[in-house]
């Protein structure tokens, strides 16, 4: 009897067991199914149709882009990753319309196009409710004119380093034309921006803000000409269209010779240099509040303003003595770049196809 009892004990144990089992193997079909679905809602949900258009509108000549050429849709998945593109023919009216069939609900979409050899993009968008989004794009002419090139601002930084001096200018250009300034769409060496250097310059280096805090990117474009250094790098329209670091080392036996010419009209120029190290005597400078980075290194600060294009900056130094230490310095110099609220115009870093005539400064239409 008792021998009975647990035999029934042990199959009930074994029945309940296999009951568990069951039901944990329907769970785990159940989630594979709900996961796999295409119509379930949350991030895999379809949109049976969905109508992306827009219009290409040429702000240089203020009206719609009447051209049968390509336009280009990049469709992205929640991670901004490329998943699929597609293309279609702008109208005569400007217009672009794409009909698309079992869309993701989590997709984003760019519209592009190409004019004058340059890639213009939309902003990146994702569909309405009303399954419906609008992409619409800005394009410019080209102009070779420099006389719409202003500098509001340059900052320049002097780092004693041993023997050399380190000269770092930060410049931010505008572009007030409504066009793209640069050359020819057929000449890929066409001139843009111009930079001088002094004669005694030792390689020098070139960067492009990337925007704020997100640093500088080196510029492989610039290319030496005459005695100046030249981009290739067409400039887009606008307000702080471009924030250039330029770097160089001159000889500290020379610092008396630091002058060269602007090429644009200058509106507001900086000097900083450390307190123990370099001296400055001129009345074209005026002095301006030391500044400190909240050590022990404090910067002299001198500015001048209303520079016209191609005069010469002068900058008068007599070397006192090195730095304590110009690592030091170049630390409190970054910070003080970066306090000055000039660290690049916005480039909206997302993953999306790169322009065709632009590498670290970009058209997109962001």
């Amino acid at each position: 009897m008792k021998t009975k009892s647990k035999t029934v004990f042990t199959w009930k144990k074994l029945a309940i067991c296999l009951l568990l089992i069951c039901l944990w193997q329907i769970g785990q079909a159940q989630t594979t199914w709900a996961q796999s679905s295409p119509t379930q809602t949350g991030a895999n949900t379809a949109v049976a149709s969905l109508t992306i258009q827009g219009q290409v509108h040429n702000a240089t000549a203020n009206a719609p882009l009447s051209a049968a050429m390509p336009v280009t849709l990049y469709a992205y998945n929640d991670s901004y990753t490329q998943t699929n593109s597609f293309s279609t023919t702008l109208e005569a009216d400007g217009r672009f319309s794409f009909a698309l069939d079992n869309m993701p609900t989590n997709w984003v979409y760019l519209a592009s196009v190409t004019f004058n050899g340059l890639e213009y993009t939309s902003d990146i968008g994702q569909p309405s409710s009303a399954n419906s989004l609008d992409l619409p794009i800005t394009v410019y002419e080209r102009t070779s004119d420099p006389a719409a090139i202003t500098v509001p601002q340059l900052e320049i930084v002097l780092t004693p380093l041993g023997e050399q001096i380190q000269v770092t200018e930060l410049y931010t250009f505008n572009n007030e034309a409504t066009a793209v300034f640069g050359g020819a769409p057929d000449d890929p060496q066409a001139r843009t921006i111009t930079i001088s250097v002094p004669e005694s310059a030792q390689n020098p280096t070139f960067e492009r803000g990337a925007g704020p805090n997100l640093g500088f990117l080196p510029v492989s474009t610039f290319r030496q000409e005459r005695g100046q250094w030249v981009d290739s790098q067409p400039l887009r329209p606008g307000p702080s269209s471009l924030t250039l670091l330029v770097t160089y080392n001159v000889p500290a036996t020379e610092v008396a010779h630091l002058n060269h010419a602007l090429n644009y009209p200058v509106d507001s120029v900086r000097l900083s240099m450390p307190e123990n190290g370099l001296q400055l005597d001129s009345a074209d400078w005026q002095q301006e509040a030391s500044q400190s980075n909240g050590g022990d290194e404090v910067a002299l600060t001198y500015g001048r303003a209303n520079l016209a294009a191609g005069q010469v900056l002068t900058i008068p130094l007599a070397v006192d003595q090195p730095a304590a230490n110009g690592s030091e310095w170049l630390l409190s110099a970054i910070i003080l770049l970066a306090a000055a609220g000039i660290a690049g115009r916005m480039i909206y870093l997302r993953r999306r196809p790169l322009p065709v005539l632009t590498d670290e400064d970009s058209f997109l239409n962001a």
